[in-house]
């Protein structure tokens, strides 16, 4: 995990802003140590599907511990979750995982600019991703792009502050929680933060 980090500092050092998505799991090894990702995650349109985390990082069954849920935020079941990892399963590393072209940030992204209420279960979703579209709204840049990343920055914060569980591993140092986006056109992550 060590080395991970030290290769992800070096580039961001060195200006890089992302790391290939092989990164991730350098040093780990299969089945060695697990890590968390709340993840939401499209491959490009090309392969039409969704992409099993495992494969797009290189790691076998049962090495990644996933949340899934559809805008990459945090609500108690996740939370819930993200706990079992960290105190049963010595989870080292927790990753919020956004992508591009989010569905649902763009939805809530319209939901909020129209004054539209989406039909459903929806309109939860577009409350839970606002915080990061009010956040980020008339900035310079791509709108998507902009409440993505302030969407898992946000979420990061989030998740380091959950308690009590999840911020005592972090300010006991026994887990560390990181941010990042996937870019669809590469197959790049970009850590963030």
């Amino acid at each position: 995990m060590a080395a991970f980090y030290a290769a992800a500092e070096e580039q961001h050092a060195a200006g890089v802003g992302e790391v290939a998505v092989h990164a991730v799991v350098f040093g780990l090894g299969h089945n060695s140590r697990r890590f968390s990702l709340i993840f939401h995650f499209k491959t490009n349109l090309a392969l039409g599907d969704r992409v099993a985390p495992e494969l797009a990082f290189d790691t076998g069954r049962g090495d990644l511990f996933v949340c899934r849920v559809a805008g990459n935020f945090l609500n108690t079941d996740v939370i819930a979750s993200f706990e079992y990892a960290v105190e049963v399963l010595h989870t080292p590393l927790l990753m919020v995982l956004g992508h591009q072209s989010c569905g649902a940030v763009d939805a809530a992204i319209k939901s909020i600019g129209d004054g539209t209420t989406l039909p459903g279960h929806l309109p939860s979703l577009v409350e839970a991703i606002s915080p990061a579209v009010k956040a980020t709204a008339g900035k310079p840049g791509n709108p998507l792009d902009n409440a993505i990343k302030q969407n898992v920055l946000l979420n990061v914060e989030k998740l380091k502050a959950a308690t009590p569980i999840v911020e005592t591993f972090v300010s006991e140092k026994k887990v560390q929680v990181v941010g990042a986006v996937y870019h669809l056109e590469n197959g790049h992550i970009e850590l963030l933060g």
